[in-house]
């Protein structure tokens, strides 16, 4: 029988970085945490081990985040997938003074680049953002998504698609993409017609 401490003593940071990255608040994250758990013990005896135990956490605090997202939809709550991608090399140690102004140069802009992007991603659906965060960024295959969505490996498999290729629309039709002077691949903002 699985007990709830060791399920949140192995799973909780992982659970609450997703939910961070659904909700983008860390206070706000910790508290949809806690229900997870809570959920989870109340439903622990319910639990017939068909999912991992991970996948049956993140199907609850999936459910969770879908449903504070629906609630706040217009105090703008999203999903931050970049600043992921942003915090990985805040860690790097630089030697030289042009070495670390280079870094420097390159950290914004890697942010103007995925706050651009950001702005993008934030449009998608819930259910699309969701499905990217698991797999992109949780690294969970489609079978695992299934899971913790309820849906079947196909239509997870479809609605990963469908997200990536309405993120590419709307990237194509918002921004320019291209390798500036120095060969750093750089996002513009495309100019909009106002006639």
């Amino acid at each position: 029988m699985i007990q709830l401490e060791e399920l949140y003593r192995d799973y909780k940071d992982r659970i609450e970085g997703f939910i961070r990255r659904m909700v983008r608040d860390t206070a706000l994250a910790q508290d949809l945490t806690q229900e997870t758990f809570i959920r989870a013990q109340k439903g622990l005896k319910d639990f017939r081990g068909e999912s991992s135990p991970l996948t049956w956490l993140f199907r609850i605090a999936n459910n969770l985040c879908l449903d504070h997202l629906r609630k706040e939809k217009g105090r703008g709550l999203m999903i931050d997938f970049f600043e992921y991608l942003d915090n990985r090399d805040h860690g790097a140690e630089e030697s030289g003074k042009n070495e670390e102004s280079d870094q420097q140069v390159h950290l914004l802009e890697q942010r103007e680049m995925s706050e651009c992007v950001q702005e993008f991603v934030d449009r998608l659906p819930e259910t699309y953002r969701s499905v990217m965060v698991l797999y992109y960024l949780e690294g969970f295959s489609i079978e695992e998504i299934a899971g913790i969505l309820g849906a079947s490996s196909v239509s997870t498999r479809v609605r990963l698609h469908r997200a990536r290729e309405e993120l590419r629309v709307l990237l194509e039709e918002g921004c320019d993409f291209c390798h500036d002077e120095r060969d750093v691949f750089v996002c513009t903002r495309k100019e909009k017609d106002d006639g």
